[in-house]
């Protein structure tokens, strides 16, 4: 009796085995008909099953099916992303006993799914599917690892649409694997101080703009970066240098001088500090020279018109300073009506900031005094009502 259920048992786990082995040929079978819809759930079963889960083939045989499915038009409807299944599954393949399949028609299958996965991430990627895209450039480093190649390509383009899904880890990741294998440098650089900006991680921000800025020294973007780092920090001497170069590069840019003349009125606040009068009027003057210049090449420029109107104004308030100093009636009178002329320079351009910037306070109390001094009772009344609204 213990032989016969002895008998039965092995029996049992023979045609177990064997009925298990048999979805794997069975998957086979239905690929050479094309009945995808038929291999794939033989093969789906055969991977999950104890008996054919770690058998090389039967992760060959997922790949190839998955692969089949990504080219037809009947059955693609099948599964959302099968080439990534496919590439997923010819790696797979690998991690068991490769000793009873054509290794060498394996290898063939991986190359030809990892040149289709790279293709349709780039699809995905200028379609702005950059999940998808971001799937399949994962796909094909990975793959491409097992010919010993970098897949340089799907590296950058993997890390810009990591950075549109904001995967600030992994976009940080391929754009650091970018500049160590230098490719598109400049460019990974640049994502990558974008991604710390928005972050707002000050440190790596500053660090990556310099490591940029020293491997390329021609790149404007980068410069435009280390400017803006200057600008924010008190090192005016370096920023004057930097804006110098950028405006050596790029002379028909109005931000650049707006930039430059801001730099050289910081310096002309710290001369005058520092009781150093005719360097500070000095450092004024090329910041209007500036300003003028940023208005020339971008008249709605908010920024120079203000910035011009304000340290004219400035300029004008400083004037009566000393004049209020006189005693002499005459002196006074003369002195104040010198003082009044640079006040009255200073109104076409805080007007045209106002224009640009209806909203902005600070402009429309500026032109409010102005309009006193002036004796324009109109518009007086008129920027009154604007502030007290």
């Amino acid at each position: 009796m213990k032989k016969v259920l002895f008998s039965i048992l092995m029996v049992g786990i023979f045609t177990a085995s064997f009925s298990q082995n048999n979805k794997v040929v069975s998957a086979y079978n239905y690929m050479k008909y094309n009945e995808l819809d038929k291999a794939k759930e033989a093969i789906d079963q055969a991977v999950l099953h104890e008996q054919t889960k770690s058998k090389s083939k039967t992760w060959w045989y997922k790949g190839q099916v998955y692969s089949l499915i990504a080219d037809s038009e009947t059955f693609k409807g099948l599964h959302d992303n099968p080439l990534k299944v496919a590439v997923e599954s010819f790696l797979k393949a690998y991690e068991f006993d490769t000793k009873r399949i054509e290794v060498n028609k394996l290898q063939s299958d991986l190359a030809s799914a990892l040149g289709r996965i790279t293709n349709q991430g780039i699809q995905d990627f200028n379609a702005k599917n950059y999940d998808r895209a971001s799937q399949s450039f994962d796909m094909s480093i990975k793959g491409s690892k097992k010919f010993n190649v970098t897949d340089s390509l799907s590296y950058f383009y993997g890390a810009v649409a990591y950075k549109q899904i904001k995967n600030d880890e992994k976009a940080i990741e391929y754009l650091n694997k970018c500049i160590e294998i230098d490719f598109e440098g400049a460019q990974a650089y640049n994502y990558l101080t974008s991604i710390y900006s928005n972050s707002e991680n000050t440190e790596m921000y500053n660090k990556t703009v310099q490591e940029g800025r020293a491997k390329c020294p021609d790149d404007e973007r980068l410069l435009t970066s280390e400017i803006n780092i200057a600008l924010q920090g008190d090192d005016v001497e370096k920023a004057l240098e930097n804006l110098n170069q950028a405006i050596e590069k790029s002379p028909d840019n109005s931000t650049l001088y707006y930039a430059r003349g801001n730099m050289y009125e910081k310096q002309g606040n710290k001369y005058e500090e520092a009781g150093e009068i005719e360097k500070a009027k000095s450092n004024y003057d090329l910041a209007k020279t500036d300003y003028l210049k940023a208005i020339e090449l971008d008249p709605n420029s908010f920024d120079a018109n203000y910035n011009m109107g304000a340290l004219i104004y400035n300029e004008a308030v400083k004037m009566m300073d000393v004049v209020n100093q006189i005693k002499d009636n005459n002196e006074y009178n003369k002195g104040k009506a010198i003082a009044d002329k640079v006040f009255l320079t200073s109104i076409p351009y805080l007007e045209k900031a106002h224009e640009i910037t209806p909203t902005d306070t600070s402009t429309m109390e500026s032109l409010k005094t102005l309009y006193v001094r002036s004796g324009q009772v109109e518009k007086y009344n008129a920027i009154k009502a604007k502030l007290e609204n």
